[in-house]
């Protein structure tokens, strides 16, 4: 009887939802949808079959550039979105203790009263989703990174096993 322990685990992997990745503007000051990379094509693309084992060390090494790649550029995309973020923070903050634009005797409010006067703001959520969309794609393209370099040790390992057994 046949392991379709893989199986299972493979389509579970299927199901997630795509990966989208974000592009920068050439100003280097917003970021917007440039590509969604359907999960079923990357499980299938993880697999190793001893079939196509040749086949497959011949494109691991294009995978692992394509994957570092667009990690570079999702990286890049989530500190653009944590920047926007921290520089509306910080802008929201300054505006809140400006004693110039306050009745007299204003006090100042405390950071833990700056704190919830910032997270209830309608821009803090729109900013912060950002961040966290951001973040997200990039942990799954460096997750698929890894797990392109892991497929390029096992197939160096089954080409040096084949060869130690005389199968190649």
């Amino acid at each position: 009887m046949a392991d379709t322990t893989l199986d299972a685990y493979i389509a579970r992997f299927q199901n997630l939802p795509p990966i989208n990745i974000y592009s920068i503007s050439k100003d280097g000051q917003t970021a917007s949808p440039w590509y969604e990379v359907p999960m079923p094509a990357v499980a299938v693309d993880l697999v190793v079959d001893e079939l196509t084992m040749m086949n497959q060390m011949a494109i691991v090494t294009t995978e692992i550039q394509k994957w570092g790649r667009l990690a570079a550029l999702c990286k890049r995309v989530w500190e653009l979105e944590e920047r926007k973020y921290r520089e509306w923070r910080s802008g929201f903050q300054l505006a809140a203790i400006d004693p110039t634009t306050k009745p007299k005797g204003w006090k100042a409010p405390t950071i833990a009263t700056l704190d919830s006067m910032y997270r209830v703001d309608p821009e803090y959520h729109r900013l912060y989703a950002a961040v966290e969309r951001a973040e997200e794609a990039y942990n799954a393209v460096d997750s698929t990174l890894w797990a392109f370099r892991a497929k390029k040790d096992v197939l160096i390992a089954m080409k040096r096993r084949y060869h130690e057994d005389g199968a190649v």
